[in-house]
């Protein structure tokens, strides 16, 4: 079964498709976006463990020299024995038991559970040193105890933490390579959303338009043909739509047309054919009271000269006023013309203010990246700042945080660029605005004088009409001179006279008739070897 649309209908599924694809397409990109902003989220917090392995490194160095100070000096111990109260026994027992770190790789999760007991041992070992301090043992007795049972643990929780700092780092740079790869991804696949929906838009509208395009070539041949006398044609578009009823519509047009020509063709050649018979009976009569008559025929020809004329005013004063409504006509067609461009006109307006609030809103969202740049640059300088603290083994560190400093900064530069464009955007829209607003006002002054102008024309055909029917009125009292005169001539005069009306009208008759019947000769409908065959 063959599905029938209209236009509108077609119009419909086709921006239905194209705003299909367009959403299919944001919907991949955003995905990609989102497993692009996760792989970030991953990357900082791969750099976050890395720093804070850094730091946890530093403290127990400065930890070790508190304890050396307070062997090698006597002075007091300040640094903390309990393993699990200080900041990396803190942190290991809440972070092991957490999902981030359940998420972590295997080797990493090794590596960070070997941290338990050398850490224990270091704290274990720094108490019983101190003990045997407290115990007055020798200190030299006191430095082999550190050596035996502090210092190996601190080399080891030293070298896991460091293990787990490289590791965190290479971590984070596989997930930058891979937050990169999926960038480029995100732009491929945007691109080939965007050339996929383009081309299948051009695809549909040219077909569309195809179609439009086919229905008015037919449409224009057919007129052609109708110009040109031919009524024989007719459309024959099967596209199930406005354009299918248009075909028919002027196809019952054109049969229509057919019908009345034909009935005028046939009256106008019979007409003819009445009018010869009774002027040639006019003519035998006029030959008989020619004689009689001529004494009055010069005084009746001035009269029928004025009648003439008057007759002749009068059919020009119809054609002026006939003139004259097709002009109004026209104005009004105009001037529906000009209220409908008033509309179209008022739309775009419309559109130019939502087009506005748009640039608005895309103003408020690059201020808003660009406050996020801000921000990202001022945790890449505090991150910084905490690997320069860091001194050597932050150095690498450093290294990315100036690098997501630049990132920074090359992203606040490009938001202002937006925002630049977009003011500019939004004062050309308004300049844009202003201009509909003077067209429509334009517009709307065109349309009121063409109104005035369509008035004044009607006008005009009124006083045409009044002067045509006073011209009348002239011809009739022409007449009734005539007939004035008759009186005054003899009844063969008046008898003259009437047989010459008569002769005159049934010529005119004729004449008219002739003029008819010469205008349908040339029109085609078909049926013009019937027609001969009826006159024979």
């Amino acid at each position: 079964m063959k599905i029938r649309l209209s236009m509108r209908g077609k119009l419909l599924i086709t921006f239905g498709v194209i705003i299909g694809l367009m959403l299919f397409g944001t919907g991949v990109v955003f995905r990609l976006m989102d497993n692009w902003k996760t792989a970030q989220w991953h990357a900082i917090d791969q750099e976050k463990l890395a720093t804070f392995m850094a730091e946890r490194e530093i403290d127990h160095l400065a930890w070790d020299v508190d304890l050396l100070t307070a062997l090698l000096l006597g002075e007091p111990f300040t640094g903390q024995l309990d393993p699990t109260a200080c900041n990396l026994g803190k942190w290991f027992y809440s972070y092991t038991a957490s999902e981030e770190f359940q998420e972590l790789p295997q080797n990493m999760q090794k590596k960070i559970m070997a941290l338990e007991t050398p850490h224990q041992r270091l704290h274990e070992g720094a108490r019983e040193v101190l003990r045997l301090r407290d115990s007055s043992v020798p200190l030299q007795d006191l430095l082999i105890d550190y050596q035996t049972q502090v210092a190996p643990n601190l080399n080891q929780v030293r070298q896991i933490l460091a293990d787990v700092r490289v590791d965190a780092q290479s971590a984070a740079s596989a997930t930058v390579k891979a937050a990169e790869r999926m960038e480029a991804q995100t732009i491929r696949t945007l691109w080939l959303a965007i050339l996929i929906t383009l081309g299948l838009s051009i695809i549909l509208v040219l077909r569309f338009t195809t179609s439009i395009h086919r229905t008015l070539q037919a449409v224009l041949g057919m007129a052609e043909e109708v110009s040109h006398g031919d009524l024989t044609g007719s459309l024959s578009i099967e596209s199930g739509d406005e354009c299918e009823k248009m075909a028919n519509a002027i196809n019952e047009f054109v049969a229509h047309v057919r019908d009345i020509v034909g009935e005028v063709r046939r009256s106008a050649v019979a007409i003819n054919d009445t009018s010869h018979q009774v002027a040639r009976a006019m003519d035998e009569m006029t030959a008989s009271t020619q004689e009689v008559a001529s004494a009055a025929s010069e005084f009746a020809a001035h009269v029928q000269q004025v009648s003439f004329d008057a007759n002749e005013m009068a059919k020009n004063a119809e054609a002026i006023a006939k003139s004259g409504r097709n002009g109004s006509e026209r104005l009004d067609d105009v001037l529906q013309r000009m209220d409908e461009i008033e509309a179209v006109v008022g739309q775009l307006a419309d559109s130019v203010k939502d087009l506005n609030q748009e640039t608005s809103m895309i103003e408020t969202i690059t201020a808003t990246i660009a406050d996020i740049a801000d921000q990202i640059n001022l945790l890449a300088l505090n991150a910084a700042i905490e690997a320069a603290r860091a001194g050597e083994q932050g150095r690498g560190f450093a290294v990315v945080a100036e690098e997501v400093r630049r990132l920074a900064e090359r992203s606040s530069q490009a938001s202002g660029e937006i925002a630049a464009l977009i003011s500019r955007v939004a004062k050309r829209s308004d300049e844009t605005l202003e201009s509909m607003e003077q067209g429509s006002r334009a517009v709307a002054d065109g349309a009121s004088a063409v109104e005035n102008a369509a008035e004044l024309l009607r006008q005009i055909i009124e006083s045409i009409d009044t002067m045509s029917s006073r011209i009348q009125a002239i011809a009739g009292a022409a007449e009734g001179l005539a007939a004035g005169s008759e009186e005054i001539a003899a009844a063969t005069q008046q008898q003259s006279a009437t047989v010459q009306e008569i002769s005159n009208s049934s010529q005119m008759l004729a004449v008219t008739a002739s003029n008819l019947e010469s205008s349908v000769r040339d029109i085609k409908t078909g049926d013009e070897g019937e027609n001969e065959g009826e006159d024979q």
